[in-house]
């Protein structure tokens, strides 16, 4: 098992916030994610 804060490269704080998507895995599962909620996004 491999943690996934080892498998990407570093995010500077506050880079997802503003809208920095470094890495193609935030780039696809950010714009899903609520704060609200752990339910599925339809």
């Amino acid at each position: 098992m491999k943690l996934l804060a080892n498998l990407l490269p570093f995010v500077p704080p506050g880079a997802l916030l503003a809208g920095e998507m470094p890495h193609q895995v935030f780039r696809t599962f950010w714009p899903l994610a609520r704060a609200d909620t752990f339910a599925r996004a339809s």
